[in-house]
This record gives C-alpha cells, sequence and structure tokens, in this order.
C-alpha cells in the first residue's frame, strides 16, 4: 500500500487556467472614466431673490425720422430683449394690453358662453414702468 500522505503535490496550472484567473482578477481592477458635465444653463437663482417686475411701453419718436419704420416701437422691442438677456429683471409684455383687455371684457358680455372664460383680476402688475423718447436718429 502507498502512503499518500507522504507523497509531494504537484500542482499545474494550464494555459487557460492561467488566463482565466488574469482576467478574473482584471475585471475587478476596471476604473471608469466620467467625462464632467458643463452645464450652459446659469445657476440657479436663490429662492429668496425677487427680481423686479417692469413694463416697458413704445418709445415716443420725436426725432423728426417717421419714413415707413415705427422707430419707438422697435426702440422699445431692443430695449426688452436686452433687459430679458440680462435675467435680472421680469418684463411684462404690454404692447398688446388693450387687445387682451378688450378680450376680458367682451368676455363678461352675456351674449358670449360662460365656458371658458379668464378669471379676471389675474394680470399681473409692473412695479416699474419704462417710457422713454426717440429724439434723434441719425
Amino acid at each position: 500500500m502507498k502512503d499518500w500522505a507522504n507523497q509531494p503535490v504537484h500542482v499545474g496550472f494550464s494555459p487557460v487556467l492561467s488566463f482565466l484567473l488574469v482576467l478574473t482578477m482584471s475585471c475587478g481592477c476596471a476604473t471608469r472614466y466620467y467625462e464632467p458635465v458643463v452645464s450652459s444653463a446659469p445657476p440657479a437663482r436663490p429662492a429668496h431673490v425677487i427680481r423686479p417686475v417692469i413694463a416697458v411701453t413704445d418709445f415716443e419718436n420725436k426725432s423728426g425720422f417717421s419714413v415707413s419704420w415705427n422707430l419707438g416701437s422697435g426702440m422699445a422691442d431692443v430695449l426688452i430683449t436686452e433687459l430679458l438677456d440680462t435675467e435680472k429683471v421680469e418684463v411684462l409684455e404690454r404692447k398688446h394690453l388693450g387687445d387682451v383687455m378688450s378680450e376680458i371684457n367682451l368676455q363678461g358680455n352675456e351674449l358670449f358662453r360662460k365656458e371658458g372664460k379668464v378669471t379676471r383680476g389675474r394680470l399681473k402688475t409692473a412695479r416699474y414702468l419704462i417710457r422713454g423718447s426717440v429724439t434723434d436718429f441719425t
């Protein structure tokens, strides 16, 4: 009878077993690279910051230049665009306010249906009103 307990043990690795061992170990070492996300949006404004509410009316054209351009309306539009781009103020549209008010008044007439009417008292008020005039256009 052979004494197996005193026999030396020879352990050999096959190339396939070696490959699988290295592959298994390297999977745990893989690192991920995350691309930093850069947002083009401005940072969120704190909730306690209240932007002033502004309305801009058409400017009066005192320049004497009145071919076919409406300078007063155009200059007011330029100012509104610039104010909106700053994102520091809230600008209310007042150019067609008369049309809106006429529609609300029409809805109060009994000739019109009751469904779909606008609730009165929901128009926003402006804290500041900007008026101006164009005196020179050269």
